[in-house]
């Protein structure tokens, strides 16, 4: 019995002097600023803004001609959008398209005009240096309907773009040569054209890619695919890391075979530094994106 009280009188000595120890204030030398910071808040990263022409425009019963949209899936851009140009050559539709089947989460479309309306270099340049009120979210801009235009205007409408990512600091042009998809005997014609009419101003503010793609539905501006392989790098590898040596997805190839030689020359530009990213198909790799540089080839740091 007495053996029984001194055990029951011990376990209560234990629960109190344990509840008192846990309850008690912190000692005066320990730390009180936590060990582990609160994170940064993520920035969301490789969101393209693409300007041009399409079936329709209208969110809800309402037109959004000529107003950034935000567009978070392919579904809500051909809802909103409308679908592909039967008629004539218009290329922003599968360039969004591409965008997400190579990647991409988040896009902002701004409908310049529908397939009736002329492709007019004056509206794209005006979405252009408008577009950072709406479109803050976006540090891409892709304009594919701009190859459509007569070279010179097409240009005009890129060094718009250099521009305005120049002034904004915080977006990159995203450009295809003009007659990229022409045959090889076109090749040297068509990337001094390119190079000789980019201007030599912001040019760490564009990235330019060499030829177009081939896909089942014809020749299409690599841009919206290399948007969707920008946004997919910064969201799984990091925005440090260079979208080079990416492959584009089954069925795709380029319109022209570039040869070693040839990748070396469009790379490097001794005169200008207009450096053009290369897309080539390798036996047993596919087709991949052979290149990262901006047209500011000429610096390291670009």
């Amino acid at each position: 019995m007495k053996n029984a009280f001194a055990l029951t009188l011990l376990c209560l000595v234990l629960v109190l002097g344990c509840s008192q120890k846990t309850t008690s204030p912190p000692d005066n030398d320990v730390p009180t600023t936590p060990v582990v910071y609160p994170s940064a808040e993520k920035v969301s990263t490789g969101t393209p803004l693409f300007i041009g022409y399409t079936e329709r425009a209208t969110v809800n019963g309402r037109s959004v001609s000529n107003k950034p949209v935000k567009v978070s899936s392919l579904l809500e851009f051909i809802t909103a959008f409308g679908g592909a140009d039967q008629g004539s050559v218009h290329y922003l539709h599968p360039s969004v398209v591409e965008f997400y089947t190579h990647g991409g989460e988040t896009c902002y479309v701004r409908s310049v005009g529908d397939y009736t309306t002329p492709i007019q270099k004056e509206a794209l340049m005006e979405a252009v240096e408008t577009s950072a009120q709406s479109a803050t979210g976006a540090d891409l801009i892709v304009i594919p309907d701009a190859v459509t235009l007569a070279a010179e205007d097409c240009y005009a409408v890129y060094r718009s773009v250099l521009n305005h990512c120049s002034e904004s600091r915080s977006c990159l042009g995203i450009f295809d040569v003009h007659g990229g998809h022409q045959t090889e005997a076109d090749q040297p014609t068509a990337i001094a054209s390119f190079r000789n009419n980019i201007g030599e101003e912001n040019l760490r503010f564009g990235i330019a890619y060499y030829p177009w793609a081939m896909t089942k539905n014809g020749s299409l501006p690599m841009a919206g695919i290399i948007a969707g392989i920008i946004a997919e790098t910064d969201r799984t590898r990091g925005i440090w890391t260079t979208p080079a040596n990416k492959p584009l997805r089954s069925g795709i190839v380029p319109v022209v075979t570039i040869t070693s030689e040839e990748q070396e020359s469009l790379n490097v530009d001794a005169v200008g530094g207009k450096s053009i990213n290369a897309i080539r198909t390798f036996t047993g790799q596919g087709t991949l994106v052979w290149g990262g540089r901006t047209l500011d080839g000429n610096s390291l740091d670009w």
